[in-house]
């Protein structure tokens, strides 16, 4: 099964809910190796463990759901020529051709 496609705010308020505290302060961010990471940047109490705590919840979405950010978004409008239809243009500098 393929995961659902949710961008970062969305994930960030999903780890905030599981939580169940409504003054942390959860960033999203893409990551290499697991594909996104939840971040606490403000928290009312103990800070460490309300990122250890995302981080749980974290491993436990990324099952069903991955970051759909602009970058990723944008690859996917590569098309045959290999460079991008939007304004961002991923081919390489005329230079080095």
């Amino acid at each position: 099964m393929k995961p659902t496609r949710k961008t970062a705010s969305e994930l960030a308020e999903m780890v905030r809910e599981k939580i169940g505290v409504s003054e942390l302060g959860v960033r999203v961010r893409s990551d290499h190796a697991y594909g996104w990471q939840a971040t606490i940047d403000y928290a009312p109490g103990d800070l460490i463990f309300f990122q250890r705590r995302a981080e749980e919840i974290a491993t436990i979405l990324r099952v069903t759901y991955e970051l759909a950010d602009e970058a990723v978004q944008s690859c996917q409008n590569i098309g045959r020529t290999g460079f991008a239809k939007g304004p961002r243009s991923f081919g390489l500098h005329p230079n080095l051709r």
